[in-house]
C-alpha cells in the first residue's frame, strides 16, 4: 500500500466513526458560506434527513427552504475554512475525485 492508499484508509476508518455515516458510501464535499459570508469553507454533505435535519432556513417570502451551503449542528465532522472561494472550490474537486478514485480501485467499497 502507498501512503495515499494508507491516509485514505485511515480517514474512511476516522469518518465511518460518526453515526451518520457508519454505512454505505462515504459522503461527498461541498463548499459552504463561513464567517466571511462566501464559499470559501469545505465541508462534507450532509446525511441527515427528516427530524434531524436542520437545514432549513426562513424565507420571508416564500416559506422555509434549504440551505445545501452552510454547516448546521446536523453535518458531520469535518468543516474548515479554505482562505479563498477558488481554493474551497479546488479542494472539493480534489477531495471528490480521490474518494471516486478510492471507491472504484476498491471495487466500490470505501
Amino acid at each position: 500500500m502507498s501512503a495515499l492508499d494508507d491516509a485514505r484508509a485511515a480517514w474512511a476508518a476516522q469518518l465511518r466513526m460518526d453515526p451518520s455515516v457508519v454505512d454505505g458510501p462515504l459522503p461527498a464535499w461541498r463548499a459552504v458560506f463561513t464567517d466571511s459570508e462566501s464559499l470559501t469553507g469545505v465541508a462534507l454533505v450532509c446525511t441527515a434527513e427528516g427530524i434531524d435535519d436542520e437545514h432549513s432556513v426562513l424565507d420571508l417570502g416564500s416559506g422555509p427552504e434549504r440551505d445545501e451551503q452552510g454547516v448546521y449542528g446536523c453535518c458531520p465532522w469535518p468543516q474548515f475554512e479554505a482562505g479563498s472561494e477558488v481554493f474551497a472550490a479546488y479542494l472539493v474537486e480534489l477531495l471528490n475525485a480521490d474518494q471516486e478514485q478510492s471507491a472504484t480501485s476498491s471495487g466500490g467499497q470505501r
